[in-house]
């Protein structure tokens, strides 16, 4: 039996943390898909229905991290999204905009990959 890889949109505007985390995942066995801005990342989930899971900066150009949640959320209210983010304001913020979870920067590698698998039931 074969298993479908499953695929993530990385959404940040630092080419350094985007590039960071698809080599993560990618040697998690993890497909990887990235935005730079939120406005691009809704275009991405309207388009790509095999997106599994979304990490999500919330501070980014064009559409900010919260808008582009709601937005997604609007159309794919089951599909999982975790702020990656900086920010001290976190649980009542990130969970009550619509996020899935949250995890801070700078990311721990271990936690962030076990906190995908939970929302991918692994």
């Amino acid at each position: 039996m074969s298993f479908r890889k499953r695929k993530i949109l990385i959404v940040d505007p630092d080419n350094h943390v985007r590039e960071n985390l698809v080599d993560i995942f990618a040697h998690n066995g993890f497909v990887t898909v990235t935005a730079v801005d939120g406005k691009t990342a809704v275009d991405i989930c309207t388009k790509d229905f095999g997106i599994d899971i979304v990490i999500m900066a919330s501070d980014m150009p064009v559409l900010h991290g919260y808008e582009a949640t709601r937005q997604i959320k609007a159309f794919r209210p089951k599909l999982p999204i975790i702020a990656l983010t900086a920010n001290d304001d976190i649980e009542f913020t990130y969970v009550n905009i619509g996020f899935n979870s949250y995890h801070k920067k700078p990311f721990v590698v271990k936690e962030l990959v076990q906190l995908i698998k939970t929302f991918l039931l692994f």
